[in-house]
């Protein structure tokens, strides 16, 4: 049976009583750095064996501490980043859209102008012919037109350059005339006048010469009015031109009683087709 001198352990938990001292270090060992302890002082000499010597009493970092070192300001402060590159990023696309815009401004613009553009509408306002004298296959008469022109652009203006005006039965060749170049503003109306006096025309078909005179026994004669002119668009800053053929067609002149003056019919067609 165990003494009562004899300590009792209990299995799972060390032993407070049980304290050992830690062996002594060995030489040359340096102690631990302590908390607020730096550098570790040196160790005096042990058994013998000498102490640290001189060129370990400082601590020397193994790495250098001057790499990739930076200047940082006070405590809380960062330097500022060198954002040229973002800014130079921000300029590039603002020129970019303002350049796009711009672009995409102009070509509507252009295809405004070229597709969206009316041509002016050209009507017969009055008819006349006088000394209307058929003979055989010769013709005299003078002729008296007068045509308007309404540009339905309002931002464009129309220069119409050389004129060229005839009068047809079907498409024979009765009178032909030039006009003077005129030009007209926007959303603006003109009428312009056609004197035709060529003397003598000469009908080469002698059915049409047949058919003229049977017209004009009766007193209704339909004739057209054609015109060939060039017509200049125009903006402030951009123009382009174009040629139009006007054909005023099927217009009906009445002559009284086999006489040589004939006028138009007040309920006859005046509208004119254009071609471009």
């Amino acid at each position: 049976m165990a003494s009562s001198s004899d300590k009792q352990y209990v299995m799972g938990y060390p032993s407070m009583n049980n304290m050992y001292s830690q062996p002594p270090p060995s030489p040359g060992y340096a102690m631990p750095c302590q908390p607020g302890a730096y550098p570790p002082p040196m160790q005096p000499p042990y058994n013998g064996y000498p102490g640290m010597p001189e060129s370990k009493k400082y601590f020397t970092p193994s790495f250098n501490v001057w790499y990739n070192s930076r200047e940082y300001g006070p405590m809380g402060w960062e330097p500022e980043e060198d954002n040229s590159s973002s800014k130079g990023f921000g300029r590039l696309m603002l020129v970019t859209m303002v350049t796009l815009i711009t672009s995409m401004c102009m070509v509507s613009l252009v295809i405004w102008f070229l597709f969206g553009t009316q041509v002016p509408e050209f009507h017969v306002a009055s008819l006349s012919v006088s000394n209307f004298d058929m003979n055989d296959s010769m013709i005299a008469a003078k002729w008296d037109v007068n045509v308007t022109v309404f540009n339905s652009n309002r931002d464009l203006k129309v220069e119409f350059i050389p004129i060229k005006a005839s009068v047809f039965y079907k498409n024979v060749p009765l009178a032909l005339s030039a006009i003077e170049p005129f030009h007209l503003q926007g959303a603006h109306l003109h009428e312009f006048q056609i004197k035709m006096d060529n003397g003598k025309a000469i009908i080469s078909k002698p059915l049409m010469a047949e058919e003229i005179n049977s017209g004009h026994s009766s007193g209704h004669l339909f004739v057209s009015v054609r015109l060939s002119l060039g017509a200049k668009f125009s903006t402030n800053s951009i123009w382009r031109k174009e040629t139009l053929r006007v054909f005023c067609e099927n217009l009906i002149l009445n002559f009284a009683s086999k006489g040589g003056n004939g006028t138009l019919a007040e309920d006859g067609q005046t509208e004119c087709l254009i071609f471009t």
